[in-house]
């Protein structure tokens, strides 16, 4: 008898310990489920009214879709998947245009040319067709207060305005061939062409016109003709600020044969590779490892960074966000994945990551070997 009981619970042992790893074995494989389709990008459902009220916006790709965040609010929100064709030529968050408005996304594909997406509307189309002069170096702009994409085509004989709303294009003759690259003036009555590749042997050339590229004022820099594309404009429409060595160089408009020197370093052997202007400052980096923010209405310098601030990220790229704060994009490698990471950054270098993980790329295989 009392091995007849003895019997018994030993069986009910076995049978809750077949039931406890049949119950383990499920657990694991619905946390796998789980961990397999969770996407990789914490994200929100697109909302345009939400899209519209963002103080600002950037976009980003991760695999084949494009994304849009608000460094602020930091919650992407996943608006399109595009395909082979649709491609971006290159994939950086500085490559994407958006509207003031918030309503167009555009962007350039090697194969397709320039590709709208209305993010209203959930409609992608194609403006303008791809070109060997777009390829060299494709540069988008939009007017300041409306939905109006810029461009140049025809081997820098043309500038091409497409209002995205109505889709009505104008096209502007500029009186002499340019690249593609030009910056308009803060108040959308100047534009400023810069010469192309293969257009300046020593000194790049630039070329002042009015909105309608009509009163041509041609002049020289004395900067490096790899550092062209770093001219801005100054916040009152006065004239362009470039950097020649150590300095940065003012143009005024009405005479760009007379520059001015606004700025310059004590070290006279560093150079600035960077240059973008906030409202009334321009961040300038040199090559020393510092951000120095001019002010131009008090027309001087008033802060200093040290990009050692981001000694603690991986290959750190900076972009001047506010007058306060960097976008900080961080680039790293997971086994044979290359990804980057996006953070905000106040002066001081108190950081905060936005987006953890984008522009995935596999930038290593492994063969086989044959036998």
């Amino acid at each position: 008898m009392e091995n007849s009981k003895n019997y018994m619970i030993n069986y009910k042992i076995i049978i809750l310990l077949f039931t406890l790893i049949f119950l383990t074995a499920c657990s694991k494989e619905n946390q796998s489920e789980q961990v397999q389709t969770n996407p990789s990008i914490e994200q929100q459902k697109v909302n345009f009214e939400d899209i519209k009220k963002a103080e600002s916006l950037i976009a980003f790709t991760n695999k084949n879709q494009i994304f849009l965040v608000d460094p602020n609010f930091k919650y992407p929100v996943a608006i399109y998947t595009f395909n082979n064709k649709e491609v971006p030529i290159d994939q950086n968050i500085e490559n994407f245009y958006i509207s003031p408005s918030h309503k167009f996304l555009a962007w350039y594909s090697p194969e397709q040319g320039i590709i709208v997406f209305d993010i209203e509307t959930q409609q992608v189309k194609n403006v303008y067709k791809a070109s060997q002069f777009l390829n060299t170096n494709p540069f988008l702009d939009f007017s300041a207060n409306e939905n109006n994409l810029r461009f140049i085509t025809d081997d820098g004989s043309k500038m091409r305005i497409i209002n995205l709303d109505t889709e009505e294009q104008k096209v502007i003759t500029i009186p002499y061939p340019y690249g593609n690259v030009f910056k308009v003036s803060p108040d959308e009555k100047t534009i400023l062409f810069i010469s192309g590749y293969g257009q300046s042997q020593n000194k790049p050339q630039f070329m002042f016109t009015n909105i309608n590229a009509g009163n041509p004022i041609q002049f020289e820099s004395e900067t490096n003709l790899s550092s062209r594309y770093l001219v801005v404009w100054d916040p009152f429409s006065q004239g362009v600020v470039l950097p020649v060595e150590n300095k940065l160089v003012f143009y005024p408009l009405q005479n760009p044969s007379n520059p001015q020197i606004i700025f310059e370093t004590t070290n006279t052997k560093v150079n600035f590779t960077s240059l973008k202007r906030i409202d009334n400052l321009l961040f300038a980096l040199s090559s020393e490892g510092y951000w120095h923010v001019y002010d131009f209405e008090k027309a001087k310098e008033v802060a200093r960074t040290p990009i050692e601030i981001a000694n603690d990220l991986t290959n750190p790229y900076f972009i001047p966000w506010k007058k306060d704060q960097y976008l900080i994009e961080e680039t790293k490698q997971d086994d044979l994945i290359q990804f980057k990471r996006l953070w905000i950054s106040d002066f001081k270098g108190q950081k905060e990551i936005i987006i953890p993980r984008y522009n995935e790329m596999i930038i290593n295989t492994k063969l086989n070997q044959l036998e």
